[in-house]
């Protein structure tokens, strides 16, 4: 299995996850030099493009595996929206040069991609299912629909086997780096935490689908093992809809935090809001045989006992915790 993307907040889980289910796994990342070494390093092989895409790189480590999990790329709406041409080249550049060191392997591997539910945009049903019309409201989200087409195409040429999952918000114990807004839930607890308010845009009652990283890791690798999931897309969330506000108190109570703060929506994050979102996740069920083990209570209990764990290493402080950016907006 070779995990692009490994040193990310859902990419470190799944290593973490495939070693300890036994697998031979290799990594593929820009530079190890931005995060803390991760417990599991000497465990993996390594691979590195450093501040570049380097074709011998990306080459050697696609014949490394025969599954690959291809969490790559830039994050974040509206600073797709600010740097568009930045975005096209983190994102859609990068998978095209990827993809051709997949066309000049001697196997055909199967290529799991991290997409978003961000390429719906708006949308007006009580679940959303993978046949919902995509309409983007960011160049992030356009750039992962592109993506998922150069997959379509890459395999139709018999170059790789793919399947596309469509992620949701996804959260959990996260000790790559804080400051990252997509992790809003994250940003919620470290702030509580922290004995700093939770900030929320406009009345905090837009509905979001927040799946725990555990339940995604577990759908993951069954989108790698399962056949019948090949070619196919699959909305990945718990098929269970809260709202922001709903999230933030929970929170707030478990962790005895301070009073919500409501703060005006700011333009460009307002330009990106897609409204609610719950994922209707037949689909993955039927086909992937799973369904969420994880509600919400269940799974923020869990991540906040292991936040609680790291606040001796000082990192939940009020300094740290206030440079976490909470911008409900971006998610």
């Amino acid at each position: 299995m070779l995990v692009w993307g490994a040193l990310g907040f859902i990419g470190f889980h799944l290593v973490e996850r495939l070693l300890s289910d036994g697998y031979k796994v290799s990594v593929l990342c820009r530079s190890r030099a931005r995060y803390a070494e991760p417990h599991w390093a000497s465990k993996v092989t390594w691979y590195s493009t450093e501040n570049e895409v380097c074709q011998t790189s990306l080459q050697a480590a696609v014949a490394s595996a025969s599954v690959i999990f291809d969490l790559a790329g830039s994050s974040g709406a509206v600073a797709s929206n600010h740097d568009p041409i930045g975005s096209l080249d983190s994102n859609c550049r990068v998978q095209l040069e990827f993809l051709e060191a997949c066309a000049k392997a001697a196997h055909k591997p199967h290529v799991i991609f991290s997409s978003s539910r961000l390429v719906y945009g708006e949308t007006s049903a009580a679940k959303v299912d993978e046949k919902h019309a995509t309409r983007p409201l960011s160049i992030y989200a356009v750039h992962k629909l592109c993506i998922e087409n150069y997959l379509e195409l890459y395999s139709r040429l018999g170059a790789i086997t793919h399947t596309v999952c469509r992620i949701s918000n996804a959260y959990g114990h996260d000790c790559t780096r804080l400051g990252q807004g997509y992790k809003i839930v994250n940003s919620f607890i470290i702030r509580s935490l922290a004995q700093l308010p939770i900030v929320l845009f406009g009345t905090g009652e837009q509905i979001r689908d927040f799946i725990y990283i555990d339940d995604l890791t577990e759908i993951l690798i069954r989108c790698a093992l399962i056949p019948a999931a090949s070619g196919e897309t699959f909305n990945i969330g718990s098929g269970v809809g809260h709202s922001m506000m709903e999230a933030a108190e929970i929170i707030r109570e478990l962790t005895d935090g301070p009073p919500i703060n409501f703060h005006p929506w700011p333009e460009d994050y307002l330009a990106v809001e897609s409204g609610n979102y719950v994922a209707e996740i037949s689909k993955s069920h039927r086909v992937l045989q799973f369904l969420p083990q994880f509600d919400f209570c269940n799974g923020i209990n869990s991540t906040i006992t292991k936040y609680r764990l790291e606040q001796a290493l000082d990192l939940l402080n009020p300094d740290a915790a206030e440079h976490v950016k909470v911008m409900p907006g971006a998610i």
